[in-house]
């Protein structure tokens, strides 16, 4: 069985069009600004933005094909290949039984992308509520074959677990979870144990989180 494991899922901004109230609150968003961020976010932190490398310099090979910012070489993809920008599953179905691929996981970076950076995170849960529900409508009646990946935030997160080698070490750090979770904190157990199954790991993270739909 041959399933390709991630595929983009992408309507572009029709997605909306049933939202229009939703989409007028959405802020237009730079994709080299996104990239950049996705790419080294959170390396480049604590570097003030106007120092921040190029989007051209931090983009590696093979990326900036995609995103445009590098010349594609003669035979990049193949004919249909560009299929995966395809909103439309009946169209994804007929694709896939073209190229003999069985299923395929599919996912909606609009949604995604548009709410990962916002700093208003309510707008942005109601982003990812949005684009989930979206998505699994898109879908309906193909899940044999088509498998939604949906968003989360970590404002999702209902439960967490940690193990760690020296849970002193981890609570002198606990502050760097305000990172993530903001002041919407999990319920959570915190546990030293003598070792993990990988002995140089020296923490794990449970994480339960609730379905936005």
């Amino acid at each position: 069985m041959i399933i390709d494991v991630d595929s983009h899922f992408e309507p572009g901004p029709a997605w909306l069009d049933d939202f229009p109230e939703l989409r007028a609150k959405i802020p237009v968003h730079d994709t080299g600004a996104i990239t950049t961020e996705i790419l080294a976010g959170e390396i480049l932190a604590d570097v003030p933005r106007d120092e921040w490398p190029s989007v051209e310099h931090l983009v590696p090979p093979g990326v900036g094909m995609i995103v445009g910012t590098e010349e594609r070489p003669e035979g990049y993809g193949y004919e249909g290949s560009g299929m995966h920008n395809t909103g439309d599953a009946a169209e994804r179905i007929a694709w896939l039984d073209q190229n003999g691929i069985d299923a395929e996981a599919v996912i909606c970076l609009e949604g995604m992308l548009n709410a990962r950076f916002l700093e208003d995170r309510a707008l942005a849960r109601e982003i990812i509520t949005t684009s989930n529900t979206w998505m699994a409508d898109a879908v309906a009646g193909y899940t044999d074959r088509l498998f939604p990946t949906t968003c989360l935030d970590f404002s999702d997160v209902v439960k967490e677990n940690v193990y760690a080698t020296d849970l002193d070490a981890f609570i002198r750090n606990k502050d760097l979870r305000k990172a993530y979770f903001g002041r919407s904190f999990p319920a959570a157990t915190w546990v030293q144990v003598q070792r993990l199954y990988v002995p140089s790991l020296v923490v794990e993270v449970e994480l339960t989180a609730r379905f936005r739909h």
